[in-house]
């Protein structure tokens, strides 16, 4: 297993982030609403875990969006809007290669 830890951005606003980001998923928690059969406890946690984006893998022919309950697509486009989940997405795409291979 490898892991790079990049660090965080020189903002004095990063720690707020933080905590309004744990705000903003306590919040959302309770109305995430898992299809049948699936349950909130898995291989990775005792939480519901939501899926956002592309998939292509499991005996797909082509990529496709994944598909969620009415429910969770709320929650995740309210969590995907949020400041602190915004950052993270542009910090993690922002640490060039270069950068990468020399903290390894």
């Amino acid at each position: 297993m490898i892991g790079i830890l990049a660090g965080s951005p020189a903002d004095a606003e990063w720690p707020l982030l933080h905590l309004q980001a744990c705000d903003a998923i306590a919040k959302l928690h309770p109305l995430c609403m898992p299809r049948k059969g699936k349950k909130r406890v898995h291989r990775r946690g005792a939480f519901v875990a939501l899926r956002c984006g592309i998939s292509h893998g499991g005996g797909q022919v082509r990529p496709k969006n994944l598909d969620n309950t009415p429910s969770d697509t709320k929650v995740l486009e309210q969590l995907n809007s949020h400041p602190f989940f915004k950052r993270v997405a542009g910090f993690a795409t922002g640490m060039h290669p270069h950068a990468i291979s020399s903290l390894v």
